[in-house]
C-alpha cells in the first residue's frame, strides 16, 4: 500500500477532529486537538494486520485502541462512541480483509472500515476482559477469524467459555460441551480459554480447531461440534498458547507449556506435533530449560509474576504468516536474566532454537527498556520485523530482534518530545503560565511534570522528578513553580513538594529538609495566595493523611493549619486527614474539599472555610451536593459565588456556601454522546473565564466537555476533535482567551480553539515532522555507546593483608552511582573503595541514608528485616549492596553476591543454562549503621571466580549496586540503564595490580 504522509496522519487537522460528532453551530464551539507527548502506558498488546505489513494495533488501558497504517511512523485513535471501554484486550482481523476488524472488551465489537467505526455484537455483561487481565492472553490467540470465511471468528474469555458466530456476528453460540461441570452438566474450560487455532488445510464446512487451556490442548475435527482432549506427549496439561500454520499444504503445530519441575526435569517450553496433534514431542534445543529448587511444581505451574522468576517462562509464542517455519519466544525475566532474558527464534519449525539478545536502541523520555511479556508481533511481509509492547513502551525492530527502538515519540534535539499520536497517559492539572504566553505546565501520572514552551507542539518531560505528580501551582510573584509529588512506585520515593525557582532549571525537594516542617507524603493540593505580600508571599499545600500545612515564605517553611478539620477513619483507604482540593478566594479566605482518597469511605466528601489563613476551619452545609466533590472555583468578582464539580454533575453557591443549587445534570443533555454506554455527567473540574460569568466549561468523566453560556440555564457539548470522554481537568489561557487546555484520564492533553457562533477554527498549521529513525545509525549510535562503555578499567591497587585504615586510603575509589532503571544520577552520596591481597578482592561501600524519606537509620536494624548473619536470605526488598563479577566479558559464567547491613547474605553462580542458587561460595560480608550512612564490606576470595583464580594483570569485569530501600536500584557504570543485571560487556573492567 502506499504509505501515508506522516504530518497528515499525526496531526489532527480540524477536517478529521470530529471525534464526538459536531456540536451545534448556533452556539459557542471549541474544536481540539491532542498535543501529548507520545508513550504512557500501559500497552497491552500488539497485534498484526495479515494483509498489510505496515498496519498494527496495539490495545490499550485508558483509551482503548490505535492503528498505524505506515510501519509506526503515525498513529489514529481508534476509540470513539462505539466502543463500550477504555480497555482492548485483543484484537483479530480478518485475512483477506483488512477492513473487518474484531475487538474484545466489554463483549466484542466489530468494524468494516478498519476500525475507525465499531458496532457491540456480542455483549456478554461484565468486565470480563478485566477480571482476569490481558496480560494472560499475550502468549497465544484467544480470538482467531477463519482465513477463509470472515463472518467466523471464535473467541474464548479467560475462565468463561469459548463461542463462536458463523454470521459475522449476527449470533453467538456457546460451542464447548465437553468439559463436565460439578453437577455433569455440559460446562465449559473451567480455567479459561488460553488460545485458538484454525487448521487451514482442513475444509470449510468441518474446520478442524486447536483450544488450549490450563485443562489441556483440545480439538476438533467437525467445527466445533464434538471436542477431544490431545494431550499425549505433553507432559502435563497447563497450556499457554497453540500456535502454527501451513506450509507445502502441511500444518505446523507448536503448543507452548508453562514450566514445571517434573521427575527432576524442567517440564514445560515448546512442543510440536508431526501428526495434527495426536502426539507431541519436545523442541526446546537450544532454550534454557531452568527451574530454582526447591520449588514445588503447583507453584510455578500457575501465572503470577512474582513466581515468574523461579524457572524461565515463555511468552509470546508468534509464527510468521508468510512461512511457520519462522517462530519466535520470549524468555521471561528469570533471576538468571542477563544470560535468557531476550527472544529466541527458530527457523526450522522448532526444531531448533537460537538466543537473541535484545537491545534497546532508542527511548523516550520515559527511559523503559524493551520488556516483551505483553505482546509481540511480527510483520506479515518481513519475518525481521518486529512490534513489541509492554508496560510504557511500543517498540519496532527490524532486524530480527537484535534491536528494538521506541515507536511513539521523537526527540526534537533540545530535550523536548513530539508525539507521533500514540498517547496512553493520565494528566491530572494544567496549569498556564501567565508570564511566558504558550508555556504550558502539566502533572502527569508517568511522567512526574511535563511542560511545552511553544503552545503544545513540542514537550519536557522532568524526569529529575518521581513518576507520580498530582498537584501543580504557578506563583508569577516569587517565580516558582511548585509540583506535589507522589510516591514513585519504582524508585519506592516517598512523596513531597518540588520546587523551582528559575525555570526548571534546578529543583528542591522541601520534604527533605527537616526545617521545613513538610511531611514526607504525598503532595495532593496546592494554592497560592496572590494577594499576599511580595515578600512574604503565603502558599497553602495539602498532604495526604496530614491535611493543611501553610507558608509565608513561598514555600521554603511550613506550619500546620488544621483546627477544625475533620479525620477519616484510618482503616478506610486513604484514610486520615486528606484535603484533596484547596481554593484561594481572598486573603485569608481559603475553601478546602475534604474526604478519603479514591471514594474511600463511600466516597463522602465536604467542603471547609478558612476566614483567618488556616487558624480556624468550618464545614459549609453541602447536603445538596449528590456524589463526592472534585473541585471547587471562585468568582473573581464575588468570593461568595461558588461553583463546584460532583458525583451528579455542576452546583452553584451564591451566599459562600450555606446553599447550592444544582445547575448541571445529565438530564440536561442530550445528543449522541448522551446516549452512549456509561455516560456518565461527573463533572470531574470547572473553569470559568475571569470576565464573564454567564460562561461556565465543564469536564465530565464520560461525556467530554460541556459549557454554558447562559449560567447554566443550559448546556451544550463542545468536543469537537476530543478524542477521549474522561476530561480530567481545563484551564483557560490568560495568555489567549480563544485558547482553553484540556487534561483527559487517558489520551494525555489537547488544546481547544474557542470558537464563536458561525465562525471557523483557524488552520492549525503543524511543525514539520522529522524524519523516521534510521536502525542503521541507532544501531552504530548503540555500538559506540557499547565501546565507551567497556572503555573504562580501574586499577585495583594490592594491599598486604591485614586490610587496615591506611589500606583503604590507598584503594581504587568509584563514585558514580545512578539509578538503574533511568540511568539518572543517584542523589543519596555512595561511595566504593576496592583493593586485592592477593587472594580476595576487597569491597568497602559507604551507603548515605535520606533521613527526610527513610526517617530513622534504625529502620534498617528494625524488626521483619533479614535475621542477622542469615545465608540465602531474600535481601531484595531491603536495604543491601550488590556485587556482580565475571572473569571473561561474554560472562559466560558469573558470580553474583548480595550482602545486608547485618550481614546477612545471598550468593548465586550464574550461567548460559541458568541459575545455581545453591552455590554457596565462602565469602565474607559486614555491615553497620554509623550516623547516616550504611557501611558495608565484602571479601570474596579470588579462587571462588570461573576460570580460577587471577593473577596481578588479568582482567575481571564488574559492577556494584546499591539496593536503596527508599530510591529502589542504583548502579555504577550504567552505560546501559537496563537495570544493574545488565550484560557484562556494559561493566567496568578492573586491572589487579
Amino acid at each position: 500500500m502506499t504509505i501515508r504522509a506522516r504530518a497528515v496522519l499525526v496531526t489532527l487537522i480540524w477536517a478529521l477532529a470530529p471525534a464526538f460528532g459536531q456540536d451545534a453551530a448556533d452556539h459557542t464551539r471549541v474544536f481540539w486537538r491532542n498535543i501529548g507527548m507520545g508513550g504512557g502506558g500501559a500497552f497491552y498488546h500488539v497485534t498484526a494486520d495479515p494483509n498489510d505489513g505496515d498496519t498494527l494495533f496495539v490495545g490499550i488501558d485508558m483509551n482503548g485502541l490505535y492503528k498505524t497504517e505506515d510501519g509506526a511512523e503515525s498513529w489514529q485513535n481508534l476509540s470513539n462512541l462505539e466502543m463500550r471501554s477504555d480497555v482492548s484486550a485483543c484484537i483479530a482481523v480478518a485475512p483477506g480483509d483488512g477492513s473487518i476488524v474484531y475487538n474484545g472488551a466489554k463483549g466484542i465489537q466489530k468494524s468494516t472500515d478498519g476500525g475507525h467505526t465499531w458496532e457491540t455484537v456480542c455483549d456478554i455483561g461484565g468486565n470480563w476482559v478485566m477480571d482476569r487481565g490481558p496480560r494472560m492472553w499475550a502468549s497465544g490467540t484467544p480470538m482467531v477469524i477463519d482465513p477463509d470465511d470472515s463472518d467466523t471468528v471464535w473467541f474464548g474469555t479467560p475462565g468463561g467459555n469459548l463461542r463462536r458466530t458463523t454470521d459475522g456476528g449476527e449470533s453467538w453460540e456457546i460451542v464447548t460441551d465437553f468439559t463436565p461441570d460439578d453437577d455433569g452438566t455440559a460446562g465449559q474450560f473451567d480455567e479459561g480459554v488460553q488460545s485458538i487455532l484454525i487448521d487451514p488445510t482442513s475444509p470449510v464446512g468441518g474446520r478442524t480447531v486447536f483450544v488450549a487451556t490450563w485443562e489441556g490442548m483440545f480439538r476438533s475435527t467437525d467445527g466445533g461440534a464434538s471436542w477431544e482432549a490431545i494431550n499425549e506427549g505433553l507432559p502435563h496439561t497447563r497450556l499457554m498458547a497453540v500456535a502454527g500454520g501451513a506450509k507445502d499444504g502441511e500444518l505446523r503445530l507448536y503448543a507452548l507449556l508453562h514450566p514445571r519441575m517434573i521427575d527432576g526435569r524442567y517440564a514445560g517450553g515448546v512442543y510440536r506435533s508431526y501428526d495434527g496433534g495426536d502426539t507431541w514431542v519436545e523442541r526446546n534445543d537450544g532454550l534454557c530449560t531452568w527451574v530454582q529448587g526447591g520449588v514445588e511444581p503447583e507453584e510455578i505451574a500457575r501465572y503470577s509474576p512474582k513466581r515468574a522468576k523461579h524457572a524461565t517462562r515463555y511468552y509470546n509464542m508468534r509464527v510468521f504468516h508468510g512461512d511457520p517455519d519462522v517462530v519466535y519466544l520470549y524468555a521471561d525475566g528469570v533471576v538468571d536474566q542477563w544470560a535468557t532474558r531476550g527472544l529466541y527464534r527458530s527457523d526450522d519449525g522448532c526444531e531448533s532454537w537460537r538466543f537473541i539478545e535484545v537491545e534497546t536502541l532508542g527511548r523516550n523520555w520515559n527511559e523503559c527498556y524493551w520488556d516483551g511479556r505483553f505482546g509481540l508481533a511480527i510483520s506479515a511481509t518481513d519475518p525481521d520485523v518486529l512490534y513489541s509492547c509492554q508496560g510504557m513502551n511500543v517498540f519496532k525492530s527490524v532486524d530480527g530482534g537484535h534491536g528494538f527502538f521506541q515507536v511513539m515519540s521523537d526527540p526534537v534535539g533540545d530535550g523536548s518530545w513530539r508525539t507521533r499520536g500514540l498517547d496512553n497517559d493520565l494528566w491530572y492539572k494544567a496549569v498556564p503560565d501567565p508570564r511566558n504566553p504558550g508555556t504550558v505546565y502539566f502533572t502527569d501520572a508517568d511522567a512526574g511534570l511535563v511542560y511545552t514552551r511553544d503552545g503544545g507542539e513540542t514537550w519536557f518531560a522532568e524526569r529529575r522528578l518521581p513518576n507520580d505528580a498530582y498537584a501543580l501551582a504557578l506563583d508569577p510573584v516569587a517565580g516558582a513553580v511548585a509540583v506535589g509529588i507522589g510516591v514513585d512506585a519504582a524508585k519506592r520515593a516517598y512523596g513531597g513538594l518540588a520546587i523551582s525557582r528559575d525555570g526548571c532549571q534546578t529543583w528542591e525537594r522541601v520534604e527533605r529538609n527537616p526545617e521545613s516542617g513538610l511531611p514526607a507524603s504525598n503532595v495532593i493540593a496546592i494554592a497560592v495566595d496572590d494577594a499576599s505580600p511580595a515578600n512574604a508571599r503565603t502558599w497553602y499545600a495539602s498532604s495526604m493523611g496530614h491535611g493543611v500545612r501553610r507558608s509565608d515564605d513561598a514555600g521554603r517553611t511550613w506550619r500546620q493549619v488544621n483546627a477544625g478539620l475533620p479525620q477519616f477513619d484510618p482503616d478506610d483507604r486513604g484514610g486520615g486527614l486528606n484535603v484533596r482540593e484547596l481554593t484561594v478566594a481572598a486573603r485569608d479566605t481559603v475553601y478546602a474539599i475534604v474526604g478519603t482518597v479514591e471514594g474511600g469511605g463511600g466516597g463522602e466528601s465536604e467542603i471547609y472555610r478558612t476566614t483567618d489563613g488556616g487558624a480556624s476551619w468550618e464545614a459549609l452545609d453541602t447536603e445538596a451536593i449528590a456524589g463526592r466533590i472534585y473541585e471547587l472555583l471562585v468568582r473573581p468578582e464575588d468570593p461568595a459565588h461558588l461553583i463546584c464539580g460532583a458525583g451528579r454533575g455542576v452546583y452553584e453557591s451564591a451566599d459562600g456556601g450555606r446553599s447550592w443549587t444544582q445547575i448541571l445534570s445529565a438530564e440536561m443533555l442530550s445528543g449522541p454522546i448522551a446516549t452512549r454506554p456509561h455516560f456518565d455527567a461527573t463533572a470531574m473540574c470547572v473553569e470559568m473565564p475571569p470576565d464573564d460569568a454567564q460562561v461556565i466549561f465543564a469536564g465530565l468523566r464520560r461525556g467530554g466537555a460541556v459549557m454554558t453560556e447562559d449560567g447554566g440555564a443550559s448546556w451544550h457539548f463542545v468536543c469537537d476533535g476530543l478524542g477521549h470522554r474522561a476530561v480530567e481537568d481545563l484551564a483557560l489561557d490568560p495568555s489567549d482567551a480563544s485558547v482553553i487546555w484540556a487534561c483527559t484520564r487517558g489520551q494525555s492533553g489537547y488544546r481547544g480553539t474557542i470558537v464563536a457562533p458561525g465562525e471557523e477554527p483557524p488552520a492549525h498549521r503543524p511543525q514539520a515532522r522529522l524524519p523516521a529513525p534510521d536502525p542503521a545509525r541507532l544501531r552504530e549510535e548503540f555500538e559506540r555507546m557499547k565501546a565507551e562503555a567497556g572503555a573504562e578499567c580501574i586499577d585495583v591497587p594490592r594491599a598486604e593483608p591485614p586490610i587496615t585504615i591506611a589500606s583503604w586510603v590507598r584503594a581504587a575509589e568509584v563514585r558514580d552511582f545512578r539509578h538503574a532503571g533511568s540511568g539518572e544520577p543517584y542523589l543519596a552520596p555512595t561511595r566504593a573503595r576496592l583493593l586485592h591481597d592477593g587472594t580476595a578482592l576487597h569491597i568497602r561501600m559507604d551507603c548515605s541514608i535520606h533521613e527526610g524519606d527513610l526517617g530513622a537509620p534504625a529502620r534498617f536494624l528494625g524488626a521483619g528485616l533479614t535475621a542477622p548473619g542469615r545465608r540465602d536470605a531474600s535481601l531484595w526488598g531491603e536495604d543491601s549492596v550488590e556485587v556482580l563479577l565475571a572473569t571473561d566479558g561474554d560472562a559466560t559464567e558469573l558470580c553474583h553476591f548480595i550482602a545486608n547491613a547485618r550481614g546477612a547474605r545471598w550468593d548465586g553462580l550464574h550461567h548460559r543454562a541458568g541459575v545455581d542458587a545453591g552455590w554457596d561460595g565462602r565469602w565474607e560480608a559486614s555491615g553497620e549503621v554509623s550516623g547516616a550512612t550504611l557501611r558495608h564490606r565484602l571479601s570474596i576470595p579470588l579462587a571462588l571466580l570461573p576460570g580460577g583464580a587471577p593473577v596481578p594483570g588479568d582482567t575481571l569485569r564488574i559492577k556494584l549496586c546499591r539496593n536503596d530501600f527508599a530510591t529502589r536500584s542504583f548502579a555504577s557504570w550504567p552505560a546501559s540503564p537496563q537495570g544493574f543485571a545488565c550484560r557484562p560487556r556494559y561493566w567496568a573492567e578492573l586491572r589487579l595490580l
